[in-house]
């Protein structure tokens, strides 16, 4: 809904890259992202407490221990509730990109661990949270890290009803080719489009 606009702090975490030959380099990958995102709202570090600074600082210098890691947007989450009076989105796209290399490479077991803990401390029970969005190639459902997860919604393109809100539709890309004078491109565009 477009009166929901602007109305809540909004957490972007891209798992995009996740993608390493073993868990360790994995994990770095991860902390890495966090610390990005932790970065994104450092304006809120003269509002906190003395410990939740302390702690802060020390996921913004990667100085944390795994369980740390693991509560890391659920932490986040609390903060920004605090700072602004007002619960939290947290979008989480490619959630799933981690699982897809720990299956290629051999550290599912390990990876799927972790992302339970994860995901879940940031999307279950968390009062902070408004709402969560993951995006991703496979169902969360079969994803095997949201077990003890309820109240999901799936929506994906293959459903009638959404494939005009995913990509571009005929109209879209007429506009477009419209706008930049090159309409005489949308036969090989259509042609490019059925072979695919």
């Amino acid at each position: 809904m477009i009166s929901e606009q602007g109305k809540y702090p909004v957490i972007f975490l891209s798992m995009k890259g996740i993608s390493s030959s073993n868990f360790e380099d994995a994990l770095d990958k991860i902390m890495d992202k966090i610390i990005s995102v932790y970065e994104d709202y450092s304006y809120i570090l003269d509002k906190l407490d003395e410990r939740s600074r302390k702690r802060y600082d020390a996921i913004l210098d990667g100085n944390i221990n795994r369980a740390q890691l693991e509560s890391s947007l659920l932490f986040l989450t609390k903060l920004l509730y605090k700072y602004y009076n007002q619960k939290v989105i947290l979008l989480i796209d490619e959630y799933d990109s981690p699982i897809l290399s720990a299956v290629e490479k051999g550290y599912y077991t390990e990876m799927k661990d972790f992302l339970r803990a994860f995901y879940g401390d940031a999307l279950k029970t968390n009062e902070y949270l408004q709402m969560g969005v993951l995006t991703g190639i496979i169902r969360v459902t079969q994803a095997g890290i949201f077990s003890d997860l309820n109240n999901f919604k799936s929506f994906t393109v293959l459903e009638e009803k959404y494939s005009t809100s995913f990509g571009l539709v005929e109209e879209e890309v007429k506009a477009m080719l419209a706008y930049y004078e090159i309409g005489y491109e949308m036969p090989r565009l259509q042609s490019a489009c059925s072979r695919s």
